[in-house]
């Protein structure tokens, strides 16, 4: 299948779980992530804030900041496949983008650069076993994933949202782990 047809396969997958569902397999996918060796040696975690039935990270984004870690969510730059983290100290005052998505606000926020002691949570509709993924079609990650330092990318997915292979592009890029309810490789 194409890029396309699997986007629409996975968006569709996942919008028919039940929301018990996405918070009991969120919370082990959380689990997991405090656990790694990566968030425990990391001092900046830059984090999507989950919409939908995406996996959730607002336990994660909690946790952090509690843990003295900056943490900072990406806004998208119209007009191209460019986006900008900015540090939060809290999920109040995020507002819905154009794209549905909570961000704070670019004018007052604080931008931060990535470096090796960055932790990059990546979001998907699809992964597969060689770590690409398929996202919404904007190129944002792929563009920040091959343009930036980080210490590690973590893709977060339910384990039903891992394919065998996906098509790849040469901008694609694969993120360093895959993290599931049910497996990590």
């Amino acid at each position: 299948m194409n890029k396309e047809t699997l986007r629409k396969v996975y968006m569709d997958k996942r919008k028919n779980m039940p929301y018990s569902e996405v918070c009991e397999k969120s919370a082990l996918i959380e689990q997991k992530i405090l656990n790694t060796d990566e968030y425990f040696r990391c001092g900046q975690i830059f984090t999507y804030v989950n919409m939908g039935c995406e996996v959730q990270t607002t336990g994660i984004i909690q946790r952090a900041l509690a843990d003295g870690k900056t943490v900072a969510v990406p806004v998208a730059i119209p007009g191209g496949s460019e986006m900008h983290f900015i540090q939060i100290d809290s999920l109040d005052g995020l507002k819905r983008s154009a794209f549905g998505v909570l961000e704070p606000d670019v004018a007052t926020g604080k931008i931060i650069k990535s470096n090796d002691n960055t932790m990059a949570l990546v979001p998907g509709l699809a992964f597969d076993l060689n770590k690409f993924r398929i996202g919404y079609g904007g190129g944002y990650y792929d563009c920040f994933l091959g343009n930036s330092i980080y210490g590690a990318a973590i893709g977060l997915a339910f384990d039903f949202q891992i394919a065998e292979k996906i098509e790849t592009q040469p901008h694609d890029v694969c993120v360093d782990f895959v993290i599931t309810d049910k497996r990590d490789f």
